[in-house]
């Protein structure tokens, strides 16, 4: 494969692993909280918009959490913003990749949600976000989970995942086994057993974005692209 090779990252597993348990902290916190800031938000919100604000506040309390602990972990060991990618070698060949792994990776939702509805005698479950989604009844109420499907998610999740993780998994796997070993972990985490394999296409797609053109802001720019195509399909078919 033809590709730019990222700086080799001085960080390890073991700070994967704590970024893994920061999250599973948050997670359980929110659990304890979910219902009196449920309630809180709807009072003064109304019903939707209270959840929908609800969805985004507690996403992007998430996604900031993961991006200071990957930046903190980055600068404690010495590294920089150039060593998570965050570079654009050639803003050309950026574009035109996140841009056009964009649109790919729509391709790819949109055929394997067909597939998927064909072959289940019952319609699986949605996704959180997608969930979100559906509930917003208004363009106006569209905006926070848009917000966090094309802007928190993308740049939280690319930080994570292809800037923090797949580097070490390469360091210690080999590129081949690196980029499977980061699109498996991509699917795991999004904790959706029939979708997994799209989503470990998609994971791999990604990071061969990243491996390609040697910069993080490739499949940020395609996970935006992808996540906004496939809100705006979503709230037209609810």
């Amino acid at each position: 494969m033809e590709s730019v090779q990222p700086t080799k990252p001085k960080w390890e597993i073991g700070d994967v692993a704590l970024i893994l348990l920061a999250l599973a902290g948050f997670t359980l916190l929110n659990s304890l909280w979910s219902d009196s800031l449920q309630k809180i938000l709807k009072s003064g919100f109304g019903p939707v918009t209270g959840q929908l604000a609800y969805f985004a506040m507690t996403t992007s309390l998430q996604g900031i959490m993961i991006a200071g602990l990957v930046i903190y972990i980055v600068r404690r060991n010495g590294q920089s913003f150039r060593e998570l990618g965050l570079v654009i070698p050639s803003l050309g060949k950026v574009l035109v990749y996140g841009l056009v792994g964009g649109l790919l990776l729509l391709g790819l939702g949109l055929v394997s949600s067909s597939l998927i509805e064909f072959l289940t005698p019952r319609p699986p479950e949605p996704q959180p976000i997608a969930k979100a989604i559906a509930q917003a009844g208004t363009w106006s109420q569209l905006l926070l989970p848009l917000f966090v499907a094309a802007a928190i998610a993308p740049i939280s999740e690319e930080l994570f995942l292809r800037g923090f993780t797949y580097p070490v998994l390469r360091e210690h796997f080999g590129l081949r086994v690196g980029m499977l070993f980061s699109a498996v972990f991509f699917a795991a985490l999004h904790f959706d057993l029939l979708r997994f394999i799209p989503l470990a296409m998609a994971g791999w797609g990604l990071t061969w974005l990243y491996q390609k053109t040697g910069s993080l802001i490739t499949p940020m720019l395609a996970h935006g692209v992808w996540n906004t195509l496939m809100t705006l399909v979503v709230f037209k078919g609810s």
